[in-house]
């Protein structure tokens, strides 16, 4: 592999915005908890998530949310609760491929939260927001739009997600994928790492410290 798209395991902001996400709308009238909120809308545009609810439920939540200040909203408990993924900056001083972050999440949140654990300056230039192209996940769109970027072959980029709309999105794309179960959102890991794997992930870990091992594992022989 020539290239690693890497983000989810960053930073453990997941569980977080969920939180958040399904305090909003349970407020505003769609009752849904933040276990319920992660298996179905974790890694999942702004856009599809509001179009997934009113199919649902036949209501469009977009005028209600567009009235609240969700970004101040998460940025307070980003500030307050946001910690890096253990064992982060040990792996990132051992990658010596280059590297892009292709998220589902808008650029505001990458980039604050990236400047607040202080890995902004690690990926600037190379920070993909889905808002670049026309489709999120489970759509290959945006893992493709970073390898052009890269300058890289998807047969040649590693994908490392730990959602399920990001396995699908990754293995679309025809990049070979890691999964990864070590963050907080994820609350049955057995399950998560099974469904992941049931998926296409070609394989699956929980400890970021094993990541440059894998990486070697998968990678060929000169």
């Amino acid at each position: 592999m020539k290239s690693i798209r890497i983000n989810n395991y960053l930073i453990d902001s997941e569980y977080i915005a969920c939180e958040l996400g399904a305090k909003l709308l349970t407020q505003a009238g769609y009752p849904i908890t933040t276990e319920s909120y992660i298996r179905r809308f974790c890694g999942q545009t702004k856009a599809h998530i509001f179009s997934s609810i009113e199919k649902d439920c036949g209501i469009d939540y977009r005028p209600h949310m567009a009235a609240i200040d969700k970004k101040a909203l998460q940025r307070d408990a980003f500030r307050e609760n946001l910690k890096v993924i253990d064992g982060i900056y040990g792996v990132l001083d051992q990658i010596t491929l280059p590297m892009a972050i292709a998220s589902g999440s808008d650029y505001d949140r990458l980039e604050y939260t990236l400047q607040l654990t202080k890995l902004y300056e690690r990926f600037q230039g190379k920070i993909y927001s889905s808002s670049l192209v026309a489709h999120g996940k489970p759509h290959p769109d945006i893992f493709l739009y970073a390898a052009t970027q890269l300058c890289t072959s998807p047969e040649d980029c590693l994908v490392i997600e730990d959602s399920v709309n990001g396995v699908l999105a990754g293995k679309a794309a025809g990049m070979t994928v890691f999964g990864f179960t070590g963050g907080n959102h994820i609350a049955d890991k057995k399950s998560h790492r099974n469904e992941l794997i049931d998926l296409g992930a070609d394989l699956v870990f929980d400890d970021m410290k094993q990541l440059i091992g894998l990486i070697h594992e998968f990678s060929p022989s000169p």
